[in-house]
Order: structure tokens, then C-alpha cells, then sequence
């Protein structure tokens, strides 16, 4: 995931840029990317959403060892949602490394991801993370069961390269609560499931396992196929009326115009 994601969302719903820019380093390929931004949204009380809200952070990217890469968005977040006064933050920290001396060139990563969630319902305050954007589409798993709100993320995994226009992804997510007296937020951004009054006895959401397969023929032409199986853990299970394991079969076809 990468906050500037949110940036394109940003331009349509009255968000006001304060600053971004760049310090790249020539030589050892690293680079810092500040950015600031300054939102007005109508607020979602429920889902402690939207409001006044400034959003700072540094994107942190580029290399070690000549054959590791890595990313690290880090974001605080302040002013207020609903008259609740808005404390809280996220970051990720996702690694990888690419070897081409073996064969499909297999690329491997992984990412842990955290996002704060409101510890006290009862103040005056609100400690969970508002990602901005309307949807992490397909950043946090392929079932989209989770937004960057309230979580806990470790995604483990590798990419496959048999065929140059060939590409298979196969990976292991796991997902947590962040705070147990908050809540499992949908991939909307919307609390899906409110925690119990005096906490979670558990905070696992569950994990999930994706396989994905790209073909892309032509510049213009990529098709998807997956199959998802997502293994409901505890608070999944005791608190969302239906919550259960469930396997998600997916196949789409992508036409650049």
C-alpha cells in the first residue's frame, strides 16, 4: 500500500494538498517523500470518518545489498471527525527481493501493516486510522474482508514469472485487530463489525490465502484468474452473525482503450 494512492481520490472530494515533494539520493537509490494533506469531508459518525482532518507522513523507499528492495509509508493524523478530536496513525513496512538467476525469476516480499484503532469509545477522543481513499481494492487480500483502519496486516509471498507474459502470485495474509475495543472495518472504510462493550476477547480476524494467475497477450490485454480461500479465526466467528471460511473464485479481463 502507498498513502499517495490516495491522492487521485483526493482531487475529487474537496482534499487540499499542503505540500508533497522528494529527496532522492543518486547514488545508494533511496528516497524520502513528504507529504501533507489538509481534508474536509462530511463525517461518518459510526465509522469515525471524514471531518476536519490533517494528515502528515514521509514514504520511504529503495534499496540494500544490492538485491533487496523496500517501501515504508508512514502517516500521523490529527484535528477532528464528529467533534472527537482525531489522534492516531499508520505505517508499512513491506520488503522484497527479486531473483533472476533462478528460474520463473521468483519475486519475494513481505509487508507488515498496522493502523491504529480507537482504545476508549467512551472519550472524547478517536484513535482510528481514516485511510482517506474509498478502497484498498485488492491491497489487502483479494477478498477485500479488511480496510487499513484498526488492523494488524503480515502478508507473505512470492510472484512467479514462467512466460514473459505470464505472471502467478501466490500469497499468506494474516489479519488482526489493531485495538480490541474497536471494530473490523469493511473494505469501504465503514465499521462492518463493532467489538463487544469491554473489548474482544480475541482480536484474530482470520487469514487468507490467494492464488492469482495474470495473462497479458498484448500491451493492451491482461486477464486475471484467482481463487481466494479466506479462514475465519474467532472475532469473525463470535461476532458477525454468518461469519465463516469462505472461497471467493474471481476472473477478470482488462481492455486499455
Amino acid at each position: 500500500m502507498d498513502i499517495r494512492d490516495g491522492l487521485d481520490y483526493a482531487d475529487r472530494s474537496r482534499f487540499v494538498v499542503g505540500s508533497i515533494g522528494s529527496i532522492r539520493s543518486s547514488t545508494v537509490g533511496q528516497s524520502i517523500e513528504p507529504f501533507y494533506l489538509v481534508t474536509g469531508r462530511p463525517a461518518e459518525v459510526r465509522s469515525n470518518l471524514g471531518g476536519l482532518l490533517r494528515t502528515a507522513g514521509f514514504r520511504f523507499s529503495g534499496g540494500f545489498a544490492e538485491v533487496w528492495d523496500y517501501q515504508v509509508p508512514l502517516a500521523a493524523q490529527g484535528c477532528e471527525t464528529a467533534g472527537l478530536a482525531k489522534q492516531a496513525w499508520m505505517g508499512v513496512w513491506a520488503l522484497g527481493r527479486t531473483i533472476d538467476t533462478l528460474p520463473a525469476s521468483p519475486r519475494l516480499g513481505s509487508e507488515w501493516s498496522y493502523a491504529s484503532g480507537d482504545r476508549d469509545p467512551s472519550d472524547s477522543r478517536s484513535g482510528t486510522f481514516d485511510p482517506l481513499y474509498p478502497s484498498p481494492h485488492r491491497h489487502y487480500g483479494e477478498q477485500d474482508i479488511v480496510s487499513i483502519r484498526d488492523l494488524k496486516y503480515l502478508d507473505a509471498g512470492v510472484d512467479l514469472h514462467p512466460r514473459r507474459t505470464l505472471q502467478v502470485s501466490v500469497n499468506f495474509i494474516e489479519f488482526r485487530l489493531a485495538s480490541l475495543q474497536d471494530g473490523l472495518y469493511q473494505t469501504g472504510n465503514f465499521l462492518q463489525v463493532q467489538a463487544p462493550q469491554g473489548g474482544a476477547a480475541s482480536g484474530s480476524i482470520g487469514s487468507e490465502f490467494d492464488v492469482v494467475v495474470s495473462y497479458r497477450p498484448a500491451a493492451r490485454f491482461e486477464l486475471k484468474l484467482g481463487v481466494s480461500r479466506f479462514f475465519a479465526a474467532p472475532f469473525v466467528m463470535r461476532n458477525l452473525p454468518g461469519g465463516e471460511s469462505q472461497t471467493f473464485l474471481n476472473a477478470s479481463l482488462t481492455v486499455q482503450l
